[in-house]
């Protein structure tokens, strides 16, 4: 029996659709790989301790660390927008990127394309900046298993600025809201954990993301 032309023209399109997905999905996972085995250069740390004198090695890696959380976070999102919630992760990422060559290199790597340095943003400045927090917040905990309405703690990412002691920094708690934000400058994580932004892409009410298929959390922090 001879199987129709335009038979075989679906399954074709088909073959290359499932290839086309898949290449995709390969390609994500390897980013992420990249991301989380990334050895900040000698050379990018020298620089932040020019930036930040105060802070020893082992404040200077937690840093790193935070920075590679919120590159993630990044890539999770999909190309949706994401806001930075830390001024030390600010601070170390700038320094990254005044190291011009090796930052153009680990961009090609980790997202086929340059990305500029942003500032960090606190919460309630507005909706959009509010939505991009919280995708932030969303994906970070994802990435780490963490429940985004109940967490156990705090992603580094959101607790690095109170670790660090940055100046102006951005501090998270876990304590229940207090009229929506209290008056020292602190944000409830309940503000960023009540609601995902992209809920609608998971097709679940409670918004959990499907695996990324890297194995998932490796643990917190990447030892840099």
């Amino acid at each position: 029996m001879q199987i129709p032309e335009w038979l075989l023209a679906i399954l074709a399109l088909a073959t290359v659709a499932i290839w086309v997905v898949g290449e995709r999905r390969r390609r994500r996972v390897e980013r992420r790989r990249f991301v989380r085995g990334y050895r900040f250069p000698d050379s990018v740390d020298r620089r932040l301790a020019v930036i930040e004198p105060d802070w020893t090695a082992h404040q200077r890696e937690q840093a790193w660390s935070a920075l590679r959380e919120f590159f993630i976070a990044w890539q999770r999102s999909d190309g949706r927008r994401v806001a930075l919630p830390s001024r030390s992760v600010e601070r170390a990422w700038r320094a990254f990127a005044n190291e011009t060559s090796a930052y153009a290199e680990f961009c090609k790597a980790a997202f086929g394309q340059p990305i500029e340095p942003l500032e960090a943003q606190p919460f309630g400045q507005d909706p959009a900046t509010d939505e991009a927090l919280r995708r932030c917040w969303w994906q970070t905990c994802r990435d780490q298993r963490i429940d985004p309405r109940r967490p156990g703690h705090l992603p580094l990412l959101f607790a690095v600025d109170f670790y660090l002691m940055a100046i102006g920094g951005l501090h998270y708690t876990m304590a229940p809201p207090r009229d929506d934000r209290g008056d020292d400058g602190i944000t409830p994580v309940g503000l960023l954990g009540d609601g995902d932004p992209d809920a609608d892409r998971y097709g679940a009410a409670d918004g959990d993301a499907p695996a990324d298929g890297d194995g998932g959390h490796d643990g917190g922090g990447d030892g840099d």
